[in-house]
């Protein structure tokens, strides 16, 4: 019976690491946009500190110049930001899993997660196609979102068969566009030069519907992340996400009323309000949440002020009895 299960365990592990090289081979090949996440997940892991560590959806992978940052903080960053789609608990697991005492956390989520529960929980991201670029993904996802990607599949072992077909798969060509692995620094920004052309289509408009419960949601689980960073030695900031100016003054109480209950119910400083956030509509590259080159660097440039005031600050006073 021993000489079974270990024979058992023996086949478990060599499948376990055929598993891994498969992964390993198709997360070197693939330039799909969200295989980035592969690389950002590796820069967490290995970047030695101090270290700042931004955990959002788009609105920083392309709202971001990490040089600034680091230039008014003397912080390595790693900017986590990829895509709001894959909801707030993704993000926020994937990031602890790499965090560090002494690491400082800045998060800055669009506001659809406060008013789509939805977008808030990862309800509307392709999850199989996810998987397929980055299958080790799945240990920060939801198991109920694990398990749909797994539903999807034509059985049990479907998943699996899509990644080795992948990793198998005749080498692919470059992803044309922005949206694509290869347009990412090391750092993490999106590095391809945006500017808006004066015959750009207008931003689409962008409406934050009040949703009382979702944002109580969003903040409770933001609350649950500071307080388990505190417990591990790592400060926690927020700030809002950048967004059109002329959005911001159509909505402004309702965005003020999310900014509200981020002050209320998660005890981490605010940064950056939503009013200070808004920046000029021509700042804008392709959404309203994407920057041009010039707006991540003025963003940039705040974000990083007010983050080396906040640790400044923070050094300054006396430990706690």
């Amino acid at each position: 019976m021993r000489r079974f299960l270990a024979q058992v365990a023996l086949f478990g592990l060599l499948q376990a690491a055929v598993f891994a090289a498969v992964c390993w081979v198709s997360a070197r090949r693939t330039d799909d946009y969200l295989a980035a996440s592969l690389d950002k997940e590796r820069r967490l892991a290995t970047l030695p500190g101090p270290r700042v560590v931004f955990v959002g959806g788009s609105n920083l992978a392309f709202g971001l110049d990490a040089a600034v940052i680091e230039r008014h903080t003397g912080r390595r960053p790693v900017n986590m930001g990829l895509y709001v789609a894959v909801g707030v608990p993704f993000m926020l697991e994937e990031a602890r899993a790499g965090l560090r005492p002494g690491d400082v956390v800045v998060v800055a989520l669009e506001y659809y997660v406060f008013s789509l529960e939805s977008h808030l929980n990862g309800d509307v991201l392709d999850w199989p196609r996810f998987f397929e670029v980055n299958p080790l993904a799945a240990r920060y996802a939801p198991g109920r979102l694990a398990g749909l990607a797994a539903g999807k599949c034509e059985d049990g072992l479907g998943m699996l068969g899509q990644v080795v077909h992948a990793a198998l798969r005749p080498g692919r060509a470059r992803v044309a566009g922005d949206y694509a692995r290869h347009n990412f620094n090391e750092a993490g920004d999106v590095k391809t030069p945006r500017e808006r052309r004066p015959d750009a289509p207008p931003l689409q408009p962008h409406e934050v519907t009040p949703a009382p419960a979702v944002a109580a949601r969003a903040a409770a689980l933001l609350e649950r992340f500071v307080a388990d960073c505190r417990r591990r030695g790592v400060a926690v900031y927020l700030a809002m996400p950048a967004y059109p100016r002329s959005h911001w003054e159509r909505q402004a109480a309702v965005l003020g009323d999310i900014e509200a209950v981020l002050r209320r119910r998660v005890s981490a400083p605010l940064l950056v309000t939503a009013e200070e956030a808004a920046l000029p509509d021509d700042r804008f590259y392709d959404t309203p949440y994407h920057l041009t080159t010039q707006g991540a660097a003025e963003r940039s440039e705040l974000l990083g002020r007010r983050l080396a005031e906040a640790l400044a600050g923070r050094e300054e006073r006396p430990p706690s009895p």
